[in-house]
């Protein structure tokens, strides 16, 4: 960060297209196909607490 404060939505920061490419270099590439291998049940809780509620959406 920037300062001390939390950001509600990280700051945008203008790179250049090299600075851009060498950053995606170094994400490593996730293999979705062995996803089965770890996630072995759904752990999804609906009942916690809900995006939408009230006519109001949290974004």
């Amino acid at each position: 960060p920037f300062s001390d404060h939390v950001y509600q939505l990280a700051p945008y920061e203008e790179i250049t297209k090299e600075e851009y490419e060498e950053m995606c270099n170094k994400i490593k590439k996730v293999e979705f196909c062995k996803l089965i291998k770890y996630e072995k049940e759904d752990n999804t809780d609906v009942k916690k607490q809900l995006a939408c509620m009230g006519g109001v959406c949290e974004l």
